[in-house]
């Protein structure tokens, strides 16, 4: 049987657009649930929940990607080894 190289699979495997979309998405997390904690927010905050909602949206645009990552790694993934293992 025919070793495979790990490493390029990965390399094969990762969207690096993909993974900047991940990284804005956390910031833009990050800054939300900041903004909950700030003082000359909170009244507006707790009257229209609005940056709750949009903390969820962002959770879900993450589950989201998330699972279109992992359909891409797997395809690319697959397709490396096969080329490994036919060459």
């Amino acid at each position: 049987m025919k070793t495979i190289d790990i490493d390029k699979v990965k390399i094969e495997g990762v969207h690096t657009g993909l993974l900047e979309v991940i990284i804005a998405l956390k910031e833009a997390r990050c800054k939300v649930n900041a903004l909950m904690d700030t003082e000359e927010l909170e009244p507006y905050i707790k009257r229209t929940e609005k940056l709750g909602n949009i903390s969820d949206t962002l959770c879900e645009f993450g589950t989201d990607i998330a699972e279109l990552i992992g359909i891409f790694f797997f395809d690319r993934a697959e397709e490396e080894i096969s080329k490994q293992i036919e060459n």
